[in-house]
């Protein structure tokens, strides 16, 4: 089966350690997700781990927010003060408005000593036969890449903030 990749990427003027809890909890995802704002009445579920490996979120929503589960599979936080990067590990289950199978990866690479981070959100998904042909609709790139920019916008903003 075909594949997509979506990769975005920004350098946000703080530590790892500012960034790395909003993306491993997922329930700080509603300070900075840029699928917020898709439908104000939607329905939240949060079970398993607090935050990290294990960490599940599921969500219900409008046409437009449709329904999924997110898991945290992986975290490697590092060593503090290092120039390791760190990575979250994410499975995404959308179940509507289509069925679909989505692994993102979040890398944060410290930059000049620590005062800032490379951050790179990367998306990994099948791509069926039917989205192949409806590929000016349903292209990933022009679908997804603009929430992308607007989250890590968001992300930065959040990390940065006092």
């Amino acid at each position: 089966m075909a594949t997509f990749t979506l990769v975005r990427e920004t350098t946000v003027p703080t530590t790892p350690e500012r960034i790395l809890p909003l993306i491993a909890d997922l329930r700080a995802w509603r300070e900075w997700s840029p699928w917020e704002d898709v439908d104000p009445e939607l329905d939240r579920a949060y079970s398993g781990a607090e935050e990290g490996v294990g960490a599940e979120y599921h969500w219900k929503g409008n046409r437009k927010a449709g329904e999924g589960h997110m898991t945290v599979t992986g975290v490697d936080a590092g060593t503090p003060g290092s120039d390791d990067p760190r990575t979250v590990d994410i499975r995404i289950d959308f179940l509507k408005p289509f069925r679909s199978t989505n692994q993102v990866v979040f890398t944060l690479t410290p930059q000049d000593e620590g005062a800032a981070t490379h951050v790179r959100w990367r998306m990994d998904g099948p791509r069926p036969l039917i989205m192949r042909l409806l590929s000016v609709l349903m292209n990933p790139e022009k679908l997804v890449g603009p929430d992308l920019e607007k989250g890590l916008r968001r992300l930065s903003e959040r990390a940065t903030a006092a």
